[in-house]
């Protein structure tokens, strides 16, 4: 006997609203629990931590979040990858910008906006021993790619006043361990960009870009 064929007919307005509602909430769940995850990993480090500790603080029963996430690495790499993301649209959005308010010390702001949170703490302090080897090499790439893009905006930014290539790789190393030195602080973000502020102001390098 064949089995009953599935119906192709078209989706009602109602069901499409219906589908969007509930993609949505399922969208805005699995955040919830990347943010409770993020928050988790910064306080506890990625091998510390379990997925019940996740669970407790996201406020759900863990067969729920493990309907999300099989596995604690399948998290903390979802973690790590929406750093990335942000990173990447704040790279984005910088080079989009007409703006003459575009600065070196603004650019590196945009950086720190993302290694100050919970999610930029994962990407470059988080253990990632619970990571597959191949999983930790590709988050690597990406993050050094990110480091790429950073490095050609202040290029770009510095209209050949700051020299050769050399001096770029300068600038941001200054800049980038200013902001993972900073991020390490237990400050509020304000206190934390007042830091960088004055750090930033304090280096040769960005002289009359500030």
């Amino acid at each position: 006997m064949m089995g009953r064929r599935k119906s192709t007919k078209p989706l009602t307005a109602k069901q499409q609203a219906l589908d969007r509602r509930r993609a949505a909430a399922h969208a805005d769940q699995k955040m919830k629990m990347l943010i409770a995850a993020a928050q988790v990993f910064c306080e506890r480090g990625s091998e510390a931590s379990s997925m019940d500790e996740i669970a407790a603080r996201v406020g759900l029963r863990k067969p729920r979040l493990y309907f999300h996430f099989k596995k604690k690495r399948e998290i903390l790499k979802a973690c790590i990858e929406r750093a990335i993301y942000e990173w990447r649209t704040a790279v984005a959005e910088i080079g989009d910008s007409s703006s003459g308010e575009v600065t070196l010390k603004s650019i590196v702001e945009r950086y720190a906006d993302v290694a100050f949170s919970d999610f930029g703490f994962c990407a470059i302090f988080a253990e990632t021993n619970p990571l597959m080897p191949d999983e930790a090499f590709s988050l690597q790439n990406k993050r050094d790619a990110i480091e790429i893009e950073f490095k050609r905006l202040l290029a770009q930014k510095s209209r050949g006043t700051v020299g050769s290539s050399s001096n770029v790789e300068l600038y941001w190393l200054i800049a980038s361990s200013l902001v993972h030195g900073i991020a390490l602080l237990k400050l509020p973000q304000a206190d934390k960009f007042n830091a960088l502020s004055r750090a930033l102001g304090a280096v040769p390098a960005f002289d009359g870009e500030i």
